[in-house]
């Protein structure tokens, strides 16, 4: 398994079948297959990716990050948030207690969904 660096600004990430493309004005420069990746890396705010492929590399564990074009500065680190029901109190709590953030920015969207941090 290998991490998959995208750093060429203009370029667009999208899944085609099994297959991580790289395109360029509708041009493929390289396909990946998805079962070689275990982690994507954008790097800079030129660098696309198509909604159906972060659905897909979230769905299989895969995390996306985002950095700027040298990759001194991270954005974020995108994840799938696993909820036993598809509700958001599920996530809520994960994510509360995988970052130990159990305040602030949290707590307003669990108490709008009635539940409990704990």
């Amino acid at each position: 398994m290998a991490t998959l660096y995208v750093q060429e600004q203009g370029v667009t990430v999208r899944k085609r079948d099994e297959q991580v493309l790289i395109t360029c004005e509708g041009k493929i420069l390289q396909e990946i297959p998805l079962n070689k990746i275990d982690q994507v890396v954008l790097m800079g705010r030129g660098v696309q990716m198509s909604t159906a492929l972060l659905v897909e590399l979230t769905g299989r564990g895969i995390p996306v990050m985002l950095t700027n074009q040298r990759g001194s500065r991270h954005y974020a680190t995108l994840v799938a948030i696993p909820s036993r029901k598809g509700h958001v109190c599920d996530g809520v709590r994960f994510y509360a207690e995988a970052t130990r953030l159990a305040s602030g920015a949290l707590w307003p969207l669990c108490q709008a969904s009635g539940c409990e941090l704990y």
